[in-house]
């Protein structure tokens, strides 16, 4: 009997993969995308001005735009926090010979931190109409003039070419609009309970989970309350009826009980850390914190000899509301704590036009610069992994990775001429001390006008328009 060629039967195998996936399943048979050219396309019209200005909003990325981000390999990440030592057991000696009590033993909260898995993808574009023009009237001159989507760390950003003139680089607009809008929120309310039980979408853990109390080992489920975060309620109070200078003691407590007390505690300073809150929020906060800030401390006392009012110089407080707003920071106890504008944070419409939302306390570094709160992203580009397995197993230029391998892109097989491509990530959120973060909740506030929502689903949304022009129609020629 000949002996069998390995090696060529490796390669044989690999060509029949490589042809079935070829013929494998295709991206759809009836085009979903809408071109910008051609007959009945979006900007056909012949009148249609070169200029156009975007009146949409997407998510402002606070957070994520803030935290760094590291290219893992680890599927699954277990971190330990160190809780404390137990206490010392045994009697005091009696004799100068007799044993004295036992040390303690080291205690261990282990927390688990999940990849999450994220993806979308784009309509099915017919590439029979792209480059089409409807006639002589139609021009290909046009420009966005917004810088609207243009960076958006750690989301798949807009392609750097032009949307309008381009039917790939539009559909690609389209694509990474509809990722910014769906993945935005789930720094804060990721949660794998809401994963799908085959694993095509799992969550992370978001900041709602991560920042909170009842921390149990992700072993044994013991508990570890020395993890848990500081939670305070300002009791569903308006900031600008019942606020003032009782919203501003709330944030200075939780500003110097975590990050001035309970760092030198654990020996965790110097340390940097962030608030973050929704934008009008924050506006709200300002427009009052001057004044309070500058005149809370001497509220209750007795002001016999005491007067806060005639010393206060509203030029002070109107410029130091001025450097906050302009630099994005509160002044806390005479420190500057910088203030992460997000709109991606929740909100909830209480009615006759009041809302609720919180405000996070997120620590960034310690120790003088140590990341403790920062997001990783399994690395596609790694050696012998997701590229490699394409450059053996699939066709040509099927997948491709982007941003430092933290997308995976791939390009589905064709059908005929109907093309598609979709991506996914793969990231998660850490925040390796718990026990310095926290949040203050059911804040509520009465905006002037409340700003436009990026979710399509928001009250405040504004839509509109057509995504196609009416198609011209031809006399047919006589036969």
């Amino acid at each position: 009997m000949a002996e069998l060629d390995y090696k060529q039967f490796a390669q044989a195998v690999l060509a029949e993969l490589k042809e079935e996936k070829v013929t494998g399943k295709a991206a759809g048979t009836t085009p979903t995308f809408q071109p910008a050219h051609g007959n009945g396309g979006l900007l056909s019209h012949p009148g249609l001005d070169a200029d156009l200005y975007g009146a949409f909003v997407l998510p402002n990325y606070g957070m994520m735009s803030a935290l760094p981000k590291y290219p893992t390999v680890f599927d699954h990440l277990i971190a330990g926090i160190v809780t404390g030592v137990t206490g010392t057991t045994g009697s005091e000696p009696t004799g100068l010979c007799d044993d004295p009590p036992y040390a303690g033993l080291m205690k261990l909260c282990q927390q688990a931190y999940p990849l999450g898995r994220f993806s979308r993808m784009s309509r099915v574009g017919e590439l029979d109409a792209f480059g089409k023009m409807s006639n002589r009237g139609e021009h290909n001159d046009f420009t966005l003039r917004n810088n609207i989507g243009a960076n958006l760390p750690g989301a798949i950003g807009a392609p750097n070419g032009n949307p309008l003139t381009s039917e790939s680089d539009k559909m690609l607009f389209e694509f990474s609009v509809a990722w910014a809008r769906d993945y935005a929120p789930q720094i804060y309310t990721g949660n794998p309970a809401s994963n799908t039980w085959q694993g095509g979408t799992r969550y992370f853990n978001g900041l709602d989970i991560l920042i909170n109390t009842g921390y149990i080992d992700a072993i044994s489920s013991v508990a570890c309350p020395a993890a848990d975060s500081l939670i305070r309620s300002f009791g569903d109070v308006q900031i600008q009826v019942d606020g003032g200078a009782n919203v501003v003691n709330h944030i200075t407590q939780m500003v110097y009980e975590l990050w001035l007390n309970r760092t030198a505690q654990f020996g965790l300073g110097p340390v940097t850390a962030a608030l973050a809150m929704r934008p009008q929020l924050f506006h709200i906060l300002t427009s009052f914190w001057a004044c309070s800030y500058l005149t809370y401390r001497c509220q209750g006392l007795d002001t016999a000899n005491i007067d806060p009012v005639g010393s206060f110089d509203m030029g002070d407080a109107i410029s130091l509301r001025d450097r906050m707003r302009a630099g994005s920071f509160l002044t806390i106890d005479g420190k500057e704590y910088p203030v992460i504008q997000d709109d991606a944070i929740a909100e909830t419409s209480i009615g006759a036009g009041v809302y609720e939302s919180q405000i996070y306390f997120v620590p960034l570094t310690v120790l003088g610069g140590r990341p403790v709160t920062y997001m990783e992203y399994f690395n596609y580009d790694t050696p012998n992994g997701f590229m490699q397995g394409a450059a053996d197993m699939a066709p040509g230029d099927s997948f491709r990775t982007s941003n430092g391998g933290m997308f995976a892109w791939h390009k589905k097989p064709p059908s005929n001429w109907c093309v598609q491509v979709l991506a996914k990530t793969e990231q998660r959120l850490l925040l390796r001390t718990p026990m310095i973060a926290g949040r203050l909740t059911d804040i509520r506030y009465i905006p002037y006008v409340h700003e436009r929502d990026w979710a399509t689903d928001g009250t405040y949304f504004a839509n509109g328009g057509s995504i196609s022009q009416a198609k011209s129609t031809y006399a047919v020629p006589r036969t």
